[in-house]
């Protein structure tokens, strides 16, 4: 396992609106609301999509088993007061603590609750420096830590605050920390459906 630290970029409007977000296409598009208007999510790739699904698979049957809380994907969250800005991470941890086990959840989006633990998982559609903005975000909400999975180089950066990072790489465990304690999976699990002609491309550049 290996350290560093990062600055991201400064959170403001224009990053947070710009490179790879547009206009809401239709009722069926995810959306977020970033200062009061609705802004088009990009969508996962299929890749992408599939190891979210496999996070989602191993952290679900752990929290029901630890009465933890719930995990879900792509749940549009309320992250400031007068609802003018509400993210959706492709992966999201909701404690019971924060939201209890016998209150409702509610029909429609978005959900007014902050979770604890908010996961990207990259996909060509991103933009990596949006992808910082958008995790100083959601510290600023509220979130206590901030998993990025990077499918291509398969690592995985944790975000304990917006200002620094631990990577993990293949051979390491995730670990949930203090806010999923005792959960655990392998990296090689998470990543066995990236193609290895992939990774091979990007190591010989």
């Amino acid at each position: 396992m290996s350290a560093t630290t990062l600055n991201p970029p400064a959170l403001g409007p224009p990053s947070l609106t710009g490179g790879n977000c547009g206009v809401v296409g239709g009722p069926d598009s995810l959306y977020e609301i970033i200062d009061g208007k609705k802004v088009e999510k990009p969508a996962m790739s299929t890749l992408s999509g599939v190891i979210a699904s496999s996070l989602l698979q191993v952290i679900g049957p752990f929290c029901r088993s630890k009465n933890l809380g719930r995990a879900v994907m792509e749940v549009q969250f309320q992250f400031s007061p007068d609802a003018r800005r509400s993210w959706r991470p492709d992966v999201a941890f909701v404690s019971y603590e924060r939201w209890s086990r016998e209150k409702p959840i509610p029909v429609k989006d978005p959900w007014d609750v902050v979770p604890d633990l908010a996961v990207e998982v990259q996909s060509p559609s991103n933009n990596d420096s949006i992808t910082r903005v958008r995790t100083r975000a959601f510290f600023l909400g509220g979130v206590r830590t901030v998993w990025i999975l990077y499918p291509e180089t398969r690592e995985i950066y944790i975000y304990d605050s917006p200002t620094s990072v631990r990577v993990l790489q293949l051979g390491d465990t995730l670990e949930g920390g203090a806010v999923l304690p005792g959960f655990s999976t392998p990296l090689d699990l998470l990543f066995e459906d990236v193609p290895a002609d992939v990774a091979d491309t990007l190591e010989s550049q």
